[in-house]
């Protein structure tokens, strides 16, 4: 097999470097963070930008343009004598062949696996000694989702089902948290500070616990989300319930209101029905009346003979036999009547069914909801995203335009989805935008996203407007322009988590916060002797780790307080910049994207 290397440094044989394989939309995301910490990496790629493989010359040691499927191409990257691969080509099959192959002739090398197929990560991570299987998707979901809560939310994340929220929270000008240290903030407002921003200055992370608070500092912490009122001022947030308007669920069809069923069910029936049936309802009230004076029934018995006789199930008990021939020819005129009526109710019932289920599969049904979060594109990212929002009991309206998607389908009963062309084009009605809180457009094309964010705020520019672009030069030029309030390119978040994993085995995320790369990791406590039996804040008092969770040792896992007392046996998970003593020399860039995630 031809291949084509591209040295950087002619020093040979290496060790303890990364090998990489795969430069699309995350590979090279991953190339640049480990260039930007030190780390030298050998870069296998098939095909790839043009531009991204001259940035590749300069950022890893050694470029080789050949397929990493072969063993010779491996062996000339060094594997032999590398402590971890990556293999994040576009194709999952590729990238379990490549693990086998590194595998073999390096059986003691880690791998960080790229995986699309959830139903056979478990399965690799086990079978083939994989240390990490990830899916960018999956990683992505919880940055959008952050973006579309507002402004002062940065990230979510769940940890064996518990989630934690990093939040943004403004100290404002004459707040009684002023002049109030980090530590006695934090037990002021039962939440973990992890980063301090002053006025013209970068966020520092973990910064001392005796640093005083000051008006017009920005204070990030952590805790579940919902406990910190984002809708009110910051002095009236409250650690209770959130805002009624945000605990507003779709309801499943089993979960169906009947009042309001009775109400749209009227509603979407032809006004000569609906005055046929109304003067047919008369009929019986007047029949009621009648019997009761005619033959002196009481009011029950006449309720009871109306209702027999206009259903046609009647005259075995109570009958006109014995009637005046008048009251007779009434009572044959109120079972017809009465056989019109159940003929109307039955079709005002079908016609309804039959219209709701056009209007489903047309896109033209109009939303009941309110305070919604409208996504646009039910794709990998849009369906995690849909599921998230969905969990934090967020109301989602969905817009897909594949009816036959297997993630619409997943998503049946959970939220509506309006079935659509990928655009908001004259849906104002349908999809209530006066009354929507935001649109997050997560669909596989920019262009698409980018024409829904700007026609979003024509409808209404109070919505907040999240757009995934793939390009991240068009997302720092457009800023906020053209309707985009928050631009996310999920390659590069996803590569934050991959960068993660290759620097510490037991990573459960990474992210940035300003220009240090933060790692989320679990801690046994018993590996970290000043952690047992201290609070979590007197460990930040300390210079000890910043925890941000805790896994009991029967199990059971929780967003960590103040005031909590780490047990023996305990694990916990902690958030820590990742320390380098290598010289990089190398600065991030946004660079135009090629092919999909």
């Amino acid at each position: 097999m031809n291949s084509q290397s591209i040295p950087r440094s002619i020093e040979q044989p290496w060790r303890d470097h990364i090998v990489l394989c795969g430069l699309g939309h995350v590979g090279f995301r991953i190339l640049e963070t480990l260039s930007a910490l030190g780390e030298d990496v050998v870069v296998i790629t098939a095909s790839t930008k043009p531009d991204w493989l001259r940035r590749a010359e300069h950022l890893g040691r050694l470029t080789i343009i050949a397929d990493a499927r072969s063993e010779d191409i491996l062996i000339e990257a060094g594997v032999s004598s590398a402590r971890i691969i990556l293999a994040v080509t576009n194709d999952d099959l590729t990238n379990i062949e490549i693990a086998l192959d590194a595998k073999r002739i390096n059986p003691k090398i880690e791998v960080v696996m790229r995986l699309l197929d959830e139903q056979l990560a478990e399965s690799v991570e086990r079978d083939l000694g994989v240390r990490k299987v990830l899916n960018p998707s999956a990683l992505a979901a919880p940055a959008i989702v952050a973006a579309a809560l507002g402004d002062r939310v940065h990230r979510t994340f769940r940890v064996e089902g518990c989630r934690v929220q990093i939040e943004s929270l403004i100290i404002e000008k004459g707040s009684s948290f002023a002049d109030l240290s980090l530590s006695d903030f934090a037990t002021a407002v039962k939440a973990i500070p992890i980063a301090l921003k002053r006025p013209g200055s970068d966020l520092e992370f973990h910064p001392p616990a005796s640093s005083v608070i000051e008006a017009g500092d920005e204070v990030l912490v952590t805790d579940e989300p919902g406990m910190l009122n984002l809708g009110q001022p910051f002095e009236n947030r409250t650690r209770s319930d959130r805002p009624s308007s945000h605990r507003r669920r779709w309801r499943r069809p089993m979960d169906i209101r009947p009042v309001a069923l009775v109400k749209n069910i009227w509603l979407n029936s032809p006004v000569t029905l609906r005055n046929v049936f109304v003067g047919l309802n008369l009929l019986a009230l007047l029949s009621i009346i009648t019997f009761h004076l005619a033959l002196r029934m009481n009011w029950v018995d006449s309720i009871y003979f109306v209702a027999t006789i206009m259903s046609t199930v009647g005259f075995g008990d109570l009958a006109l036999q014995h009637a005046s021939p008048w009251l007779k020819l009434y009572g044959v005129f109120l079972m017809l009547s009465g056989a019109a009526l159940i003929a109307i109710l039955f079709s005002m019932i079908t016609d309804f069914l039959v219209t709701s289920r056009v209007e489903h599969l047309l896109g033209h049904r109009k939303t009941v909801l309110s305070e919604h979060i409208i996504i646009a594109g039910l794709g990998r990212i849009g369906f995690r995203v849909a599921n998230e929002l969905a969990d934090l009991g967020e109301a989602i309206l969905g817009i897909e335009k594949n009816a036959d998607s297997e993630y619409v389908r997943a998503l049946e009963g959970r939220i509506p989805v309006l079935v659509v062309e990928a655009g908001l084009g004259n849906l104002a009605e349908q999809l209530n935008a006066e009354k929507a809180r935001a649109v997050v457009a997560v669909s596989g094309d920019d262009l698409v996203n980018l024409r829904i964010a700007q026609r979003a705020k024509k409808l209404n520019p109070k919505l907040r407007t999240v757009v995934r672009l793939f390009d991240s030069t068009l997302a720092r030029k457009i800023g906020k322009s053209l309707g985009v309030d928050r631009a996310i390119n999920p390659a590069a978040i996803a590569a934050e988590t991959f960068v993660a994993t290759v620097l510490i085995p037991n990573a459960l995320y990474g992210f940035h916060i300003g220009n240090d790369l933060i790692i989320m990791r679990w801690l046994p406590a018993d590996d970290c002797a000043a952690c047992v039996d201290q609070k979590v804040m007197e460990l930040q008092r300390t210079g000890g780790p910043v925890v941000i969770l805790r896994k009991t040792a029967d199990g059971k896992i929780m967003a960590a307080k103040p005031e909590d007392v780490i047990q023996k046996g305990e694990a916990v998970v902690v958030l820590e910049k990742y320390q380098t003593s290598k010289a990089a020399g190398v600065t991030l860039t946004d660079e135009d994207d090629f092919d999909e995630m």
